[in-house]
């Protein structure tokens, strides 16, 4: 049996389900396996059958990296999220920042956009300041205001309960949850896209959903009711076909080059090669068709959420409709600004790189290291992650809320400045009453109890 700890993410799509495992010891390898998660395209799956192939996933990843699966994170997509912006401000007492005052600082905010039907599934940091000054790191900063902005993603908690249920009912646990687009950008954007100014675009199956990241943050979410099974449907309607046949005709041509098409001027065509050739500009025309629909939709979204253009481009993904011949080219005919075109999924025999997934245990490699790990150097030394002081972590608020308080109430001695935190008594006195779990310390806890 292989002693890593692994990190796990499972993703239930339409068509497939993804899981990926990365080792927190060895981060430079990431495992994954792929099923299908309908039997048929009708969009129509059994429950039965679905769970089943849930398993399946899980059990080829399980052989991949020698281990038991027992806890895994799940990705759902951004048209069952809602994202609110919050910010929580905490008090240093002029002493350096450290990880413990940033969770701090996180649970703040996250009171702010509690709600009794929501679950905070989420969070984006957008940035943090100390005594109104921006770092990207606070860390050893030292001041006597720390304040984090960040974005929070909620769902429906009968929603995110169901996929609970339907895990647990399998024999896995969810531990955490991370929105697709999200955990895309991890993979597909660099810091530098984010700060100067990227629509990140899933052209999923039934969904398009665009992110848009400037300023090394995520700025807005658009979802639209249309992706690659539009295609199928056009097809399907256009040629009188089902959606299997239609499904199979657009992925017969994605594989197709200009050099693979026959010359129809050439007097050694014959008529079954020109009836191919016909039935190919048929297809060509359909898909032509509905793409450029599709990139006038996206384009009014761009220009609706940003005025400057200049320096901003695009970076596309998804399954089948990122493989269709010619589809770079007349995306970057119709979209208004430059765009690059990927496969969502890359797969080379029993080799499998799927972007959302991977994107989330990578995501979530980096969160536990930073946040899991204290600045004692003893435990820096530790190899696994999750032998750290635990406590201090889950017992922190208790140990710091009364001084905290005390000196909210007291805030004559604060500086013009600093007017900011006396505006802040009334929500931190709502969090003192109430004081949600990040999803981090729920993850610990199911770990250490």
């Amino acid at each position: 049996m292989n002693e890593n700890h692994f990190i796990v993410g499972l993703d239930i799509g339409t068509y497939y389900i993804k899981a990926s495992a990365i080792a927190t010891e060895d981060k430079s390898t990431v495992y994954e396996s792929l099923v299908e998660s309908t039997d048929n395209f009708l969009n129509i799956r059994d429950k039965k059958y679905l769970k089943q192939q849930i398993v399946n996933s899980i059990a080829i990843l399980e052989e991949k990296i020698e281990n038991k699966i027992k806890h895994v994170f799940l990705t759902i997509d951004p048209e069952f999220t809602k994202m609110k912006k919050s910010e929580g401000i905490i008090l240093l007492d002029e002493m350096p920042v450290d990880k413990k005052d940033i969770i701090r600082a996180i649970d703040k905010s996250l009171s702010q956009v509690k709600s009794n039907n929501d679950e905070i599934i989420d969070t984006v940091i957008s940035r943090y300041l100390v005594d109104g000054v921006s770092y990207d790191n606070p860390i050893g900063v030292e001041g006597r205001v720390l304040e984090v902005q960040l974005k929070a993603f909620l769902s429906d908690r009968d929603y995110v309960e169901r996929q609970n249920k339907l895990l647990n009912s399998i024999g896995l646990n969810l531990v955490g949850v991370g929105v697709s687009n999200n955990t895309a950008s991890n993979i597909l954007l660099t810091d530098k896209d984010k700060e100067n100014g990227t629509f990140l675009i899933d052209v999923g199956a039934s969904k398009t959903r665009v992110s848009y990241f400037l300023n090394n943050e995520l700025k807005s979410i658009e979802v639209f009711p249309f992706g690659g099974h539009s295609i199928t449907n056009d097809i399907a309607i256009v040629l009188e076909k089902s959606r299997g046949e239609s499904e199979k005709l657009k992925k017969s041509i994605s594989t197709l080059t200009d050099k693979n098409v026959i010359d129809s001027e050439s007097s050694n065509v014959d008529k079954d090669d020109q009836k191919k050739n016909e039935e190919l500009e048929i297809l060509d025309e359909i898909i032509k068709a509905r793409v450029i629909d599709m990139m006038d939709n996206i384009n009014t979204y761009i220009k609706s959420v940003e005025k400057n253009l200049s320096g901003k481009k695009a970076v596309i993904h998804g399954g089948g409709i990122a493989k269709i011949r010619n589809i770079s080219k007349t995306v970057n005919n119709n979209l208004i600004i430059p765009t690059n075109v990927i496969t969502s999924d890359i797969i080379d025999g029993n080799s499998i790189f799927t972007f959302q997934v991977s994107g989330l245990v990578y995501s979530l490699l980096e969160v536990l290291s930073y946040t899991v790990y204290d600045v004692d150097e003893s435990e820096k030394n530790v190899k696994k992650p999750f032998t750290s002081n635990i406590k201090e972590i889950s017992d922190l608020k208790e140990n710091v809320k009364q001084k905290e308080y005390k000196e909210y109430n007291d805030a004559s001695y604060l500086t013009e400045d600093q007017d900011l935190i006396a505006d802040k008594k009334e929500e931190n006195d709502e969090y003192e009453k109430s004081e949600p779990l990040t999803w981090f310390q729920k993850f610990i806890n199911k770990f250490f109890k």
